[in-house]
């Protein structure tokens, strides 16, 4: 039914916004630092800024994360339609 689809469409997009909502990049610096990223370097809350300003393997983690949110956007919009 078109009423169906389309509500679980919209349920899939909501899913895959609240995903790519979730700051990885500023959990990691927190964790490993104490820090707020948006306050050091550039005040990108991203992977680059990450590495440059946190280290290494929190940017590891954070590029980690954002590939597992997108993977997992694409499987919950795969298996809801």
């Amino acid at each position: 039914m078109i009423v169906n689809d389309t509500v679980t469409g919209i349920i899939a997009i909501i899913i895959g916004y609240l995903l790519g909502s979730i700051p990885s990049a500023y959990i990691a610096a927190r964790l490993a630092t104490g820090k707020d990223i948006r306050q050091l370097g550039g005040g990108n809350v991203g992977g680059l800024n990450t590495f440059r300003e946190v280290g290494l393997w929190p940017a590891v983690a954070v590029g980690i994360v954002d590939v597992g949110k997108g993977a997992a956007a694409v499987a919950i919009a795969y298996w809801l339609l």
